[in-house]
């Protein structure tokens, strides 16, 4: 009512501003509550995935690495491919992706289904890695469109969207701990399906006059795109390596291995914390605008990579209690990189880069350290367990972390002195072109 109300030439002055106001609202719900269902479908599979494998003959070893290959596999193809879906995005607009890809996450999920067997189930989860990845880069920049202008506030929708990736994996967790083997695929595919009928109803954020012709042979469709953070000044590089190093502290779905090694956890027990974890994820996530604006951005991002050491460590305890205070770490880590993306989409606005093609670069970075960190991840734990400390990849990680600190001190958001010298430099580079 208030949309057709601000559209008519008489519409009152408090109309108009409720549909301003709901518009923004109703585009995130909706593509956030996709996001919701498209998780649900990933998570589902994870207290079940080591029972799968060893149901189809694999033992605890070829497990491990099959399932740290897996994650390699998947992100590495998301850091391959992201910079091509942005850009395809910036042609055809956000809204086609937007169901698009939860429609191929629900035919992969049924051809798994369909055909069961150790390659079908590893194909099938690396790519919905790929395809969550995908989906949750076009979620950030649907909600670049809306509320980049406002760094706090686009900080706090990014929470919002690991809040809503939190929600998704305690209830997928859950559910997951109550299905078995095989019947975690269909649950995919339901997943899928209703996150494709929520992604149907959103709004399109990108308006005909400001897209961009795709091409194929672009240079922006090249994973190396993101290399160009490094060299738009000063500032934004450092921030770009903040970001980078921050991506590192995934590790790639290890985690119920080292729980069932170190402690003994059963598919119930790694159901449960997954499930938890979900949970403090959710709340964190919701309250991540109000730490950003209580603690300021720098103190925040300091915090919070600080926390993400601290989860790495603690979950490598032996003892449960210890091993779960890594909850409260690490739903505070989910959103350590917020401040510095939105820092760097303020600054690389000032520079003239879009919206669209700074969020691609930096998701596409934090894409290949993944791609690193997974890949490093499983291979020390693989190295780890035959030495009998399985653990090790979490202690080098978690000294990435702390060393991560000392590139964020420096800096100093919201510096008059780094914004106008971000525009001279700006201005500098105008005048040679001329």
């Amino acid at each position: 009512m208030n949309a057709a109300a601000a559209a008519q030439p008489g519409g009152s002055p408090a109309a108009k501003a409720g549909a301003v106001a709901s518009t923004p609202f109703l585009r995130v719900a909706c593509v956030f509550l996709a996001l919701f269902m498209l998780d649900v479908s990933f998570y589902v599979a994870v207290p079940n995935m080591s029972d799968i494998l060893a149901t189809l003959g694999q033992d605890s070893l070829s497990t491990a690495n099959l399932i740290s290959n897996i994650g390699f596999a998947g992100a590495l193809f998301e850091f391959l491919t992201m910079p091509i879906l942005a850009c395809l995005s910036d042609d055809v607009g956000r809204r086609r992706l937007l169901i698009g890809i939860p429609a191929l996450a629900t035919m992969v999920s049924l051809l798994a289904f369909a055909v069961p067997s150790v390659w079908t189930f590893c194909v099938w989860r690396a790519c919905m890695t790929s395809i969550n990845g995908w989906y949750a880069t076009m979620v950030s920049i649907y909600i670049a469109d809306c509320f980049a202008a406002d760094e706090i506030e686009l900080a706090s929708m990014e929470g919002k969207l690991q809040a809503a990736i939190g929600a998704a994996a305690a209830f997928g967790s859950l559910l997951g701990g109550q299905i078995k083997g095989i019947y975690a695929v269909p649950a995919t595919a339901f997943g899928a399906t209703l996150a494709l009928l929520a992604a149907s109803v959103s709004v399109e954020t990108l308006p005909r006059a400001k897209r961009v012709p795709f091409r194929i042979l672009s240079p922006s469709n090249s994973p190396a795109a993101c290399l160009k953070l490094f060299r738009n000044g000063r500032s934004v590089s450092i921030l770009s390596a903040i970001l980078g190093l921050q991506a590192l502290h995934n590790e790639g779905g290890i985690w119920p291995l080292l729980a069932e090694a170190k402690r003994g956890w059963r598919v119930q027990e790694i159901a449960l914390y997954g499930a938890l974890y979900g949970v403090v994820a959710t709340v964190s996530g919701l309250f991540t605008g109000s730490f950003v604006r209580t603690l300021g951005p720098r103190l925040f991002t300091i915090s919070a990579t600080f926390c993400a050491a601290m989860a790495l460590l603690t979950f490598t305890a032996k003892s449960n209690v210890v091993a779960c205070s890594a909850l409260a770490f690490t739903a505070i880590s989910n959103s350590c990189s917020v401040a510095v993306m939105a820092r760097i989409l303020y600054l690389g606005n000032l520079r003239g880069i879009s919206y669209g093609a700074l969020m691609s670069a930096m998701l596409s970075l934090c894409a290949v350290m993944r791609v690193v960190g997974v890949g490093a991840f499983g291979s020390l734990y693989t190295y780890g367990s035959r030495i009998a400390l399985p653990e090790l990849p979490y202690y080098v990680f978690a000294l990435v972390q702390l060393g991560t600190l000392a590139c964020i001190l420096p800096v100093k958001w919201g510096s008059d002195a780094e914004e106008q010298e971000v525009k001279q430099e700006v201005k500098q580079a105008k005048g040679k072109q001329r």
